[in-house]
């Protein structure tokens, strides 16, 4: 981050302009700097090591850390050496994590799950409410009453929600026939009573390339394309390390194209699981097992080979390093990259690495986490 320094007596109203900026502005900017530093920071730290991460002389960083310990967003800590002449020991900092709570919520068929997690993108609790023909609405609210109760917290910050269906440049969910009415702009107003302050709506496959994105670590310059298999087939874009959602926020919408298969392949899966008393969650499972029964194994062999047109054309178009494969289907990755591989080795010049969710089961959630945390930090430094 540039840092820049206070420097001469300036006018404690703010109106006194240096370089075009006034000592309000540049204080702020310091003050963010040095927030930046405890967000990323791994450990206490002191007000030298702060100087040598901003580049900020140590009374400027000082005056940050003295506003930011009075707003509450950091903590001061005592060293258990002493240093220095004399043997003071050194006045040590961290961040207030729980300060900034930040909230993730998946929409499914099946039901609700939400986690909050602290400034840092740890998650300190989570739930999972089924759907069992009630208001996805009515749950997520009960759920998130439930566990700022168990963390004696009265708000979060912002619940990023994922959800099927494509979301625009203006934040409306669209196109979301399995839950219509999570579409409304105005579902979720109830969360706005001072537990919330602010709600976003983003694609959970989107969500799930965010989270895969992070725990991969990516760099910028990679490409990947995250598969989200549960009740539905949806692609998160990750382009040159950006989340990719188009003018629309239709990318990776693969079952709006003809002959794709996306749109029928999982429902062909679910009628087979139902005819062995099953659920398609336990299909994949029972696929991807060491003795997997012939018909477990045929059904996935059929949905591989039904979505490969869909999977070819975005690997044609983007070209992408890595592919995903996540949600339900996970567990049968392997049965699914084999057959994949074998269907278009034929048709493109070059196939990526296809490997398993490294996210999980929670990848939607923790996606929405990240998502909201990158708010937070967009906020911060909008100085």
């Amino acid at each position: 981050m540039e840092s820049w320094f206070l420097m001469g007596q300036g006018r404690s109203d703010g109106a006194e302009q240096l370089g075009g900026r006034s000592l309000t502005d540049l204080r702020d900017h310091n003050q963010a700097a040095v927030l930046d530093c405890l967000v990323t920071a791994t450990q206490p730290v002191t007000i030298r090591r702060l100087q040598e991460l901003t580049g900020l002389t140590r009374p400027t960083v000082s005056a940050a850390m003295n506003s930011l310990l009075e707003q509450g967003d950091a903590l001061e800590r005592e060293s258990m050496h002493a240093g220095g002449r004399g043997g003071r020991r050194s006045r040590m900092f961290t961040l207030n994590a729980t300060k900034r709570v930040q909230a993730g919520a998946a929409i499914r068929l099946q039901g609700v799950e939400l986690g909050l997690a602290d400034w840092h993108g740890e998650m300190l609790t989570s739930t999972s409410r089924p759907l069992r023909g009630g208001s996805p609405g009515a749950l997520l609210d009960e759920a998130l009453d439930d566990l700022l109760q168990e963390l004696g917290l009265d708000s979060v910050d912002t619940m990023v929600i994922g959800a099927l269906g494509s979301v625009g440049p203006d934040g409306r969910l669209r196109h979301n026939e399995s839950l219509p009415e999570i579409s409304d702009p105005d579902y979720f107003a109830a969360l706005h009573d001072g537990r919330v302050g602010n709600v976003m709506i983003e694609n959970d496959a989107v969500l799930a390339a965010l989270a895969e994105q992070h725990v991969r670590g990516l760099a910028d310059t990679e490409s990947m394309i995250s598969l989200l298999i549960d009740a539905s087939v949806g692609a998160g874009i990750i382009l040159d390390g950006r989340a990719i959602r188009g003018s629309a926020g239709y990318a990776g919408e693969m079952s709006y194209l003809p002959g794709s298969g996306w749109a029928t392949a999982h429902l062909d899966l679910v009628d087979v699981a139902a005819r062995h008393d099953v659920s398609a969650e336990a299909l994949f499972e029972l696929a991807g097992s060491p003795h997997a029964p012939v018909w477990a194994e045929q059904a996935v062999d059929a949905f591989a080979d039904a979505i490969a047109p869909g999977v070819a054309a975005l690997l044609a178009a983007l070209d992408p390093g890595l592919l995903v494969i996540g949600g339900h289907a996970r567990p049968a990755h392997v049965r699914i990259a084999r057959r994949l591989r074998a269907s278009l080795r034929d048709d493109l010049p070059h196939l990526p690495y296809i490997e398993a969710s490294r996210a999980g089961a929670h990848a939607v959630v923790q996606g929405a986490v990240e998502l909201a945390l990158a708010q937070l930090e967009a906020s911060t430094r909008q100085v």
